[in-house]
């Protein structure tokens, strides 16, 4: 946690003055450097361990004996808690770290559903517009690429398809395959092709 509630007469907690009068304000500062940590860490504090030991009485500036008293006296008045394993909470810091982790998780999930249903719409969005355009282009490939017929006066020198004139609908020429009347020229590819099978012919096939 990054920070914790912290009441504006805590100093004058009856705790806190047992714990100034009997220790000093150094055991008073040592309580809140505890504190700090139990919610830094959101677990409790270790202090059986030599090495941990040591580096929080570097830290508060005191020798192991005079720390090891001021935490004696903290758990005699109350204001932390030893677990089993020797390590030290407070009963106040746990409550508040549990309802933290039980906001953040009900945070996460619900931000979880939010991005789900975000991206949910956007590929439905997505696919709609695809659908979309997909149709408009099997509706316009007859503008794209009009239908292109053989006239009586075809030139059969002209492979690029130039001579094909345009014809009356029931005048197109027939798919050689699937006889489909909607074949038209690709005047980019220079063939004849046919959406229904999808096939391309070479403009001779049809003179």
């Amino acid at each position: 946690m990054d920070y914790f509630s912290h009441e504006t007469m805590a100093s004058k907690d009856d705790s806190i003055v047992q714990l100034r009068l009997s220790c000093g304000g150094g055991a008073v500062d040592a309580y809140w450097y505890c504190i700090e940590s139990i919610y830094r860490e959101e677990r409790p504090l270790c202090i059986r361990n030599a090495g941990a030991l040591q580096a929080h009485c570097y830290f508060l500036h005191v020798d192991e004996t005079t720390l090891k008293g001021w935490l004696e006296a903290m758990i005699s008045i109350g204001l932390l808690v030893e677990l089993d394993d020797g390590s030290l909470t407070s009963n106040h810091a746990e409550a508040e770290i549990k309802n933290y982790r039980k906001r953040s998780k009900s945070a996460a999930k619900a931000a979880k559903i939010r991005w789900e249903k975000a991206n949910s719409g956007s590929n439905a969005d997505a696919k709609r517009t695809h659908s979309k355009r997909k149709a408009n282009a099997g509706n316009n490939a007859s503008d794209r690429n009009p239908i292109i017929s053989i006239s009586n006066n075809t030139n059969t020198n002209n492979a690029s398809g130039a001579g094909f004139d345009d014809a009356a609908p029931e005048a197109k020429i027939k798919c050689p395959d699937c006889q489909s009347r909607d074949i038209f020229f690709d005047a980019t590819q220079g063939v004849f092709s046919c959406p229904a099978c999808g096939k391309t012919f070479q403009p001779e096939v049809f003179r």
